[in-house]
């Protein structure tokens, strides 16, 4: 997360590298600060993430596709509402209203 706040979106390639780790806690970090690293490079391998093991990797980056605020990312998030898990879902909640909200902007 360190990486996301002082490099930006230099950060980005080896954010992505680390959503696949083999171990979840970085997979989580990574995730989280690809929220605030909000490039579109990482829409495709957050959606891979979306399939994640661990609920809060998938939670993370659900979050992480709604601040990038792409449109291409509503019909992964939309899957999102038929995780198991209910923080991913209210996640899923969150993300698509920060995509509606990024589209609205003139």
């Amino acid at each position: 997360m360190a990486l996301a706040q002082i490099e930006g979106r230099s950060a980005t390639e080896p954010l992505i590298v680390a959503l696949k780790d083999p171990n979840y806690i970085i997979r989580r970090a990574a995730a989280a600060a690809l929220c605030d690293v909000r490039d579109s490079r990482a829409i495709q391998p957050l959606i891979v993430a979306l399939q994640d093991q661990d609920p809060i990797v998938r939670s993370n980056a659900v979050l992480a596709l709604g601040e990038i605020g792409d449109p291409r990312a509503i019909q992964p998030i939309n899957t999102a509402f038929k995780d198991a898990n209910p923080g991913v879902r209210n996640n899923a909640a969150v993300a698509l209203r920060e995509i509606d909200n990024s589209t609205d902007e003139p």
